[in-house]
């Protein structure tokens, strides 16, 4: 009984231990998740404003990466952020590669930060977040982002600690140690194990804080732990490399630039590994060697060096490599209809040029309406730069006039002048106008496609899609020229639109035994759905007079 009960207690013991690790595991790679998503959805304009200001120069743009690159402990989160700096216009790519490809070298901060014992600072921050928690700051517009990025962080930490605490008693087990001792000169296994782990956790640091506790209590030897290192590099590259598939435009631009860099800093790192073993020369590991004497910061300094010559080496061949990528990843039509083309942050300095550039962005979207109409059953909306599917159309221009929106409240907040008030409270008017107008003249797809495919009804649909597309034109003329005279017409000749609609609905209900219920729903909801078309237009056309 007493042997079993022995048994048994072991069998507990490493299966408690193995449970440990896991969870730990499993709580930091929470944290980094929870960081990179909160960290995303707090880049709003205020944020991207601010970051702007901070990369008129490369190496301000450079320290910035590192800083975010610390924080974060996620270039995934960086490139998000980024890209959505360069969807809307604010920076172009090459201002803000800087920022992306440094901040490889800020998660090495995470990898130091794993080497210390922060369990109080841990404890500390979840008792903090819990306060807040219970005080549901999660519900704040304002703060529940900051609150789950902090959360992720303690959950971060708290995962490593849990590693770390789980780790130490490894090496004692009989398994292990075989499985150490048959690995001592199987630097490619390790090598790969490395990668494969890099590709199932996607980043590179999160690997190396594991190896840097495994080397920490004597598990792996300096060599074993560079050469796991170095293949969560090439990991780490590949399952970017596997994410770009679903990639396209900006975003697979700064990914390819991000593949090239990890692949080719872990390249030359074994390189120069292989020199330093067989040739017996004096590289990178004689020098984290004369850095310190810890096998564990040994490998901290290497990830560190690793990142430190991928962001050199790409900064030195980036007007080689930007262009490739401009070339590999062309920004699509979407992303060019997603963002303003005229507007610009440092606009809002000059109230009057800001509000003719706002006129400038309101008649390009205004123009855009023409390219939701249909000209028969089959074809897909008329679009000027490329194909493009109804729904994404409708989004991408969504998006462009509530960056518009955004940037008169901007404008409204810091005016003095009554005119200019004016003019802004005026083009915001108009602003709604037009996104009405976009979820309107949307709608009607679906509805004249229907009646487009019925030969009874399909004369009706074609008059109600020339009808709608001389409108717009001519008001689109009107606010051209902003001729009072002209938008007088437009109202002329939009006056009686009402009594037509009228005049069509009773024709089509003496018709009734002709057509199928759904049919004469689908009529009723079109006609309405003109009358409210070309009463926003009139609105629209009222406050350009």
């Amino acid at each position: 009984m007493c042997g079993l009960a022995a048994i048994l207690s072991r069998y507990m013991t490493s299966f408690s231990m193995i449970a440990t690790l896991l969870g730990g595991l499993g709580v930091f790679f929470i944290g980094i998740k929870m960081i990179s998503s909160h960290l995303s959805q707090m880049a709003g304009r205020g944020l991207r404003n601010g970051l702007l200001r901070l990369i008129d120069t490369r190496w301000s743009a450079s320290l910035l990466g590192i800083v975010f690159g610390a924080i974060t402990q996620s270039t995934n989160a960086v490139t998000f952020i980024v890209t959505s700096m360069v969807t809307a216009n604010l920076v172009q790519v090459r201002a803000v590669m800087p920022v992306v490809i440094w901040a490889n070298l800020g998660t090495g901060a995470l990898v130091f930060l794993s080497t210390l014992n922060i369990r109080p600072f841990i404890l500390s921050l979840l008792g903090l977040i819990g306060v807040a928690y219970f005080l549901n700051v999660e519900k704040s517009t304002r703060y529940r982002h900051a609150a789950g990025a902090l959360l992720g962080v303690a959950l971060l930490f708290l995962g490593l600690d849990l590693v770390k605490e789980a780790a130490s008693p490894i090496q004692e087990m009989e398994l292990v140690g075989k499985l150490l001792a048959s690995a001592q000169e199987q630097y490619w296994l390790v090598f790969f194990l490395g990668a494969a782990l890099a590709f199932v956790a996607q980043s590179s640091a999160t690997v190396t804080v594991v190896t840097v506790l495994m080397s920490k209590i004597g598990l792996l030897n300096i060599d074993l732990t560079l050469m796991m290192i170095y293949g969560a590099g090439i990991g780490s590259a590949v399952s970017l490399a596997y994410m770009t598939l679903t990639l396209s435009g900006l975003a697979r631009q700064l990914a390819y630039i991000q593949i090239f860099q990890k692949a080719g800093s872990a390249v030359v790192m074994v390189g120069l590994l292989a020199i330093e073993r067989v040739f017996d020369i004096p590289l990178v590991e004689a020098l984290i060697g004369l850095v310190s004497s810890d096998s564990s910061l040994q490998g901290c300094w290497a990830y560190v060096l690793m990142q430190l010559l991928g962001c050199v080496l790409v900064s030195a061949m980036s007007k080689t490599l930007y262009p490739l990528a401009l070339y590999l990843a062309p920004a699509t039509t979407e992303e060019s209809r997603s963002k303003p083309h005229y507007l610009y942050a440092r606009a809002i300095d000059d109230p009057e040029t800001a509000l003719d550039l706002v006129a400038k962005e309101q008649l390009r979207q205004f123009a855009y309406l023409n390219d939701y109409l249909v000209t028969d059953s089959t074809a897909q909306p008329i679009v000027a730069h490329g194909r493009i599917t109804q729904d994404r159309l409708h989004a991408a221009n969504q998006r462009v006039t509530a960056e518009i929106d955004e940037f008169l409240a901007e404008l409204l907040s810091g005016a003095a002048d009554r005119d200019v008030m004016d003019r802004i409270l005026n083009f915001r008017a108009r602003n709604r106008l037009l996104a009405d107008l976009q979820r309107s003249v949307h709608e009607l797809d679906p509805l004249l496609r229907t009646l487009l495919a019925n030969d009874s009804v399909s004369k009706l649909a074609r008059a109600i899609i020339e009808s709608i597309d001389f409108n717009l034109l001519s008001l689109r003329d009107a606010i051209t020229t902003e001729d009072a005279q002209d938008c007088d017409l437009f109202l002329q000749m939009t006056a009686d639109n009402s009594g037509v609609m009228e005049h069509v609905r009773q024709d089509f209900l003496a018709r009734g035994h002709e057509l199928s219920p759904h049919l004469h729903e689908v009529l009723f909801s079109l006609t309405s759905l003109f009358e409210r078309i070309v009463w926003l237009l009139r609105q629209y056309c009222a406050l350009v007079r």
